[in-house]
């Protein structure tokens, strides 16, 4: 299951995505449990700037995070070369943060893909 986490989000402004969870469970008659497995970065119509930067936190609890990784928003679009991460941590919990910089337009898709 391939879910869109973040969609369409301007580049233009500063943008902070809320904690997006990496385990789905649903206990009910058909329990179902999910664990993410790839998030995947896309970004589009960017005009100028070339110089927004990107940040991943990941965590086990709400109020608390710790830095992964920052990915520069350098081109006018990644769609021929998308930032994609491959899961096999444990912890529970990501979220990103984008500072604009100089950038100016722009779109901004964040899918996790489930099983």
């Amino acid at each position: 299951m391939n879910i869109k986490v973040v969609k369409n989000a301007s580049l233009s402004i500063f943008l902070e995505s809320k904690w997006i969870n990496l385990n789905i469970e649903k206990l009910s008659s058909n329990s179902i449990r999910l664990k993410a497995r790839s998030v995947q970065i896309i970004w589009e119509d960017i005009i100028s700037g070339f110089d927004g930067e990107l940040k991943m936190y990941i965590s086990n609890e709400l109020n608390a995070k710790s830095f992964f990784k920052t990915i520069y928003v350098n081109s006018a679009s990644n769609r021929d070369n998308t930032e994609l991460f491959v899961l096999e941590a444990e912890f529970r919990l990501v979220k990103f943060e984008y500072d604009k910089k100089s950038n100016v337009g722009g779109n901004l898709n964040i899918s996790v893909n489930y099983y």
